[in-house]
């Protein structure tokens, strides 16, 4: 597995778990954030939190170089 590879898998890692963490808000509020009426709110407190997990990472781990020799 490349570096690029291992990377990636991260970065998804991060992207996915920052959003299912941050649905969380559902057991603090669930009358505003639901999956019928809230939808739109819980899809934003989501977004938000994929977007830090994926800052964290990146600080953590910044793009690979290429490694491929020509």
């Amino acid at each position: 597995m490349t570096n690029t590879q291992v990377w990636f898998k991260g970065f998804v890692a991060a992207l996915i778990g920052g959003a299912v963490n941050s649905l969380s808000v559902i057991l603090v509020d669930p009358v505003e954030f639901n999956f019928t009426t809230g939808l739109g709110k819980l899809a934003s407190v989501a977004g938000a939190g994929a977007l830090i997990g994926v800052i964290a990472y990146l600080k953590k781990s910044p793009l690979p170089e290429n490694t491929h020799e020509k």
